[in-house]
């Protein structure tokens, strides 16, 4: 959803139904004027000037955030409203949504030193809907907890039988469909199939062709949630071209296993990993008057990189995972009639794979 990043912050969520106010709020929060913008009220309650800035700027990004909607900042005349009960904060706050029909009221609290509480009371049928979010402090706070009163908004009127402005109908349908389009994540073992294609070349101690081009299959098992494994087997083309006076083309055939763990951004994963390949080469050499010599060896390649992928769906990522690769033997083709060096395996390469991951 838009705002996962501010999910992925949160502490706690209170859903409740707290207060029972009089039928005059219940028919205020019912009976909105059709041709007047429904009206989102934010109480000013910050005491001290930073919290007076963060205020101002909520406001800001309220109005973008909430197209469509009337925003009316009130003062509650009261430098201790944030230390009263919930019911006596509702109290206070009853006259004003009498007088502007507000179908919501919105104030910030601070949470200690790195963390803002958002409190949202919406009118459903003669009740107060209280919502209550935290978001750690940082300079997009405002911004993410705008968009956090407009979801939380359409899901306090998601189930009620009849919203009361065209306005609140559009960001109840709104997160209704985002509620819809994202399948819940599963936590647990999980398997899947995982295609993937692959390029590299030599950064280090080569000479000759070091470009490798290929493809492979392989597993991703996922024992819990960010840690992640991958068996894997790779069949790569190269390296491929012409030194001095002679043609070289390869082969390699690599399985290997690959493990890591991936952090979560919204619908993005990134991650450190570490592989070991065991690799198995093959290199014809036409060198001199056309001979060619069939050349084959055994190697292990160790790597490291940074796995990024974006979660289509529960089930469906697509990644990359560049990566940089060290190897213990170094193999040197001479060449007999000058005795120079025509081929000689890097040290170190660097690789990008691209994959797809396809879990059961």
């Amino acid at each position: 959803m838009r705002i996962s990043s501010v999910k992925a912050a949160r502490f706690f969520l209170i859903p409740g139904i707290l207060l029972l106010l009089t039928p005059a709020l219940g028919r205020a929060g019912e009976t909105s004027k059709a041709d007047k913008p429904p009206v989102v009220m934010v109480c000013m309650v910050g005491n001290d000037e930073p919290s007076q800035v963060r205020e101002q700027r909520f406001v800001v990004d309220l109005k973008l955030a909430m197209d469509g909607f009337e925003i009316k900042q009130i003062e509650t005349g009261m430098k201790d409203f944030t230390t009263l009960t919930l019911p006596e904060q509702l109290g206070r706050i009853r006259p004003f949504v009498d007088e502007f029909d507000a179908v919501a009221t919105v104030w910030l609290e601070p949470a200690g030193s790195d963390a803002v509480l958002l409190h949202l009371v919406a009118l459903s049928t003669g009740r107060a809907l209280v919502r209550i979010v935290a978001a750690r402090s940082g300079p997009d706070t405002e911004k993410e907890l705008a968009l956090a009163a407009e979801e939380l908004l359409g899901e306090v009127y998601l189930f009620s039988p009849r919203h009361p402005n065209e306005a609140v109908t559009r960001v109840v349908t709104q997160v209704k469909n985002e509620v819809i389009a994202i399948e819940p994540e599963t936590e647990g073992l999980r398997v899947g199939a995982m295609p993937l294609f692959q390029l590299g070349s030599g950064i280090y101690g080569q000479k000759g062709p070091s470009l490798l081009v290929g493809g492979g299959l392989g597993m991703e098992i996922w024992p819990w949630n960010g840690l992640f494994l991958q068996p894997r087997l790779s069949f790569l083309a190269g390296p491929r071209g012409q030194p001095h006076d002679g043609l070289v083309s390869g082969l390699r055939l690599a399985p290997g296993l690959l493990a890591g763990y991936d952090f979560r951004v919204d619908r993005f994963l990134v991650g450190p990993f570490i592989g070991l390949e065991a690799i198995y080469s093959l290199a014809d050499m036409a060198l001199g008057r056309g001979d060619v010599h069939t050349y084959s060896w055994w190697n292990f390649r160790g790597s490291a990189g940074l796995d990024l992928r974006w979660r289509a769906t529960d089930r469906f990522f697509i990644g990359i995972q560049p990566a940089i690769g060290a190897y213990p033997i170094r193999k040197h083709f001479t060449r007999l009639s000058d005795k120079s060096n025509i081929l000689v395996t890097p040290f170190l390469d660097w690789s990008m794979a691209l994959m797809v991951v396809v879990f059961l």
